[in-house]
């Protein structure tokens, strides 16, 4: 690119507000990035299982990388009047209520993390069956990930919250909220909203009908006074109010994972990513009608990429530990000096000398929801040297992946079949994703290795996972749905014709089932859900396809980010364990890209997302299956065998009568 043709890029500058750090990313209109710049804040752990963050320390390192940021742009030869957009992306479900009159927080951020609120779920088990009693209206269960739980320990604990809250004075916000509220004014008119994404991480919101649900605010004793207006992920909210990027429209605010959903490009109904850290965090575009799952994943908001734009879902299922065992194993075995280091010692031996590892050091999430399970490594022998150790680990990591990823296809295959059999003239849905001409891939792997490059037009799967209700399909489980009769998003508190206790009646999904089964017994209650289908409909379909020997249909590629993905040996494996493509683009920031994405189609950059499509174009690593179907399963069966074992082991420590095992 000449110095002129970058000198006239329009730009969006992207916020990305991590866990343990902030970054501002500059972006073109190709979905280059330019100058970045990390910021780390403080963790402040007061007790056990507890964290905070202080929001002031966050906004103040946001401020100081953007004014850095644009002071370093000339060196580049790009000019700061270019930038045409902010996108806000964050880290979900961490809570802030603070004083509109002031501007000061009225406590640290509580994290998404911070567990001091079990009590209070446990509370909630009790009262309402078990911890599924919401998930109809929310999608979520009962979990101290989730603001509502935040925000009663807040109102129960803390007296300057509710003094505030009775004087008017208080806001509630997730973080996309305080730095969009201070970007754009703060106490002199800041702009109090968040959007759909980060909204439907609450508990509070009603992800059918896309607003606040005054029933659940009142179950959670929260004041609807105090919540943000919800948005769409992609419309313009405000503008800075001071600062080098004084008059800058803010125009895209989406949860972080929601966010590299969007930054893959992942638009078709039946696309997913994992992207891969601390643990994994997989998530499926499930289209424009949501689907409440029955193995216990997380039904949520995908993006709604404008006003009058549809709203996609998302099913959403997380690994507890995928790089933390890797750092466990780094720290704990000699001669390993970096993470870097497992990959090649892995990839040095053929097999794992019948090795298993099970790294559950903080239990398990999806789909098994067990938090008090310990790690185990099983069928050690005399023989078993480092490198069989750390390829178990390797292949633990990509079989965990796989049953998530599973049990995502299988909830998908059963709401599919429902709406097929109920729903035979479904209307014809938007698609994102209509590009022309599409051709099938051209590339073939090199015998020697599966990984290739590749340009990513050449990556996409022709037709693949189309919306469209008249489209053919090359995959079965990804078929059409039919359009949902959301209402646009607003903050007027209209509650549900359902009530709280109708949503008591609930899914009957048990954790302990995966004790000893690999799927859940079927649905024994059918709560009212306003929603396409019920889950009443499901019932009609659990012994056929909950019961079937083939597991369901798996997308025909995954896209993955995280830094772990740089390890080639393990994405190898994970594309040999799932039977399907592993696909990484080269150099991109896929959480950061997400946020500018949303703020670009918003302030014009690209006329629809079919251009934004066109225009940001990646080279392609891709990485193919090479095992054989037998033995991908018995590898699985082996996996499931290990995990067995480990819980019975943890439920006789516990005095627990032990399960039989298959």
């Amino acid at each position: 690119m000449s110095t002129d043709q970058k000198r006239n890029q329009k730009l969006l500058l992207s916020i990305d507000q991590g866990t343990t750090s902030s970054r501002v990313i500059l972006f073109d209109e190709e979905g280059r990035s330019w100058p970045q710049i990390q910021k780390m804040h403080t963790q402040i752990f007061p007790n056990a299982g507890w964290c905070e963050h202080d929001p002031l320390e966050i906004y103040a390192r946001v401020t100081e990388m953007i004014e850095e940021l644009v002071a370093k742009m000339p060196s580049y030869n790009l000019d700061p009047k270019n930038i045409v957009g902010i996108g806000v992306t964050n880290q979900r479900e961490t809570t802030i209520v603070w004083d509109k009159i002031t501007g000061k927080p009225l406590y640290n951020a509580i994290v998404w993390h911070d567990t001091r609120t079990k009590p209070l779920v446990e509370e909630f088990i009790g009262r309402y069956g078990n911890k599924f009693a919401f998930t109809p209206k929310t999608g979520l269960p009962f979990s101290t990930y989730f603001s509502g739980f935040k925000l009663a320990w807040l109102f129960k604990n803390v007296p300057e919250v509710n003094a505030a809250v009775a004087e008017g004075r208080c806001l509630f916000g997730t973080i996309d909220s305080w730095l969009i509220w201070n970007l754009t004014g703060g106490k002199s008119g800041g702009i109090h909203i968040t959007d759909v994404t980060n909204a439907s991480r609450t508990m509070l919101f009603n992800i059918h009908k896309l607003n606040w649900d005054r029933e659940l605010c009142a179950s959670f004793g929260v004041p609807m006074s105090i919540l943000p207006t919800i948005k769409s992920s992609s419309e313009i909210y405000g503008l800075v109010a001071s600062g080098p990027l004084a008059g800058i429209p803010v125009a895209g605010c989406i949860g972080d994972q929601q966010s590299a959903l969007l930054g893959h490009k992942a638009i078709k109904d039946g696309d997913a990513k994992v992207t891969y850290g601390t643990g994994c965090f997989l998530l499926m575009n499930t289209g424009i009608t949501p689907i409440l799952s029955r193995h216990g994943l997380v039904s949520t908001v995908g993006f709604k990429l404008g006003v009058d734009s549809p709203c996609y879902y998302a099913l959403e299922g997380s690994v507890a530990t995928a790089g933390a065992a890797v750092q466990w194993m780094t720290k704990n075995f000699k001669g390993l000096d970096k993470p870097s280091d497992i990959g090649p010692l892995a990839a040095s031996v053929k097999d794992t000398g019948d090795i298993v590892f099970v790294p559950s050091f903080a239990g398990f999430f999806a789909p098994r929801w067990i938090s008090d399970a310990r790690a185990s490594m099983l069928g050690v022998s005399l023989q078993a040297e480092p490198a069989h150790f750390a390829r178990a680990l390797e292949e633990a990591i990509a079989l965990q992946v796989r049953e998530v990823l599973t049990v995502m296809a299988s909830d998908k295959h059963i709401s599919s079949s429902i709406r097929g059999a109920t729903a035979r003239h479904a209307p014809e849905t938007p698609d994102y994703s209509a590009s022309p001409s599409a051709k099938s891939p051209s590339c073939a792997a090199n015998a020697s290795s599966s990984a290739v490059s590749i340009k990513e037009e050449e990556a996409d799967a022709p037709d693949n996972c189309s919306v469209s209700s008249n489209s053919s399909h090359s995959n079965p489980s990804l078929v059409p749905v039919s359009q949902s009769s959301s209402s646009h998003p607003s903050d007027d508190g209209s509650s549900s014709p359902n009530s709280i206790g109708s949503l008591s009646s609930s899914p009957a999904f048990s954790p302990n089932m995966h004790r000893s089964h690999p799927h859940p017994s079927p649905l024994t209650s059918s709560p009212t859900v306003s929603s396409s289908s019920s889950l009443s409909e499901l019932d009609d379909f659990s012994s056929t396809v909950f019961f079937s020997s083939a597991d369901p249909p798996l997308p025909q590629r995954i896209l993955v980010d995280g830094g772990p993905t740089d390890d080639a040996f393990l994405m190898q494996l994970q594309a040999d364990y799932l039977g399907t493509d592993v696909v990484r683009p080269s150099l991109i920031e896929a959480t950061a890209l997400g946020a500018s994405i949303a703020a670009g189609l918003a302030v014009g950059v690209w006329r629809n997302v079919e251009e934004m499509d066109a225009m940001i174009k990646r080279e392609m690593i891709v990485w193919k299956p090479k095992m054989k179907e037998e033995e991908r399963r018995k590898k699985f069966k082996q996996w499931e065998r290990a995990v067995d074992s480990t819980l019975n082991y943890g439920i006789s420590l516990s005095g627990e009568t032990v399960d039989t095992l298959n």
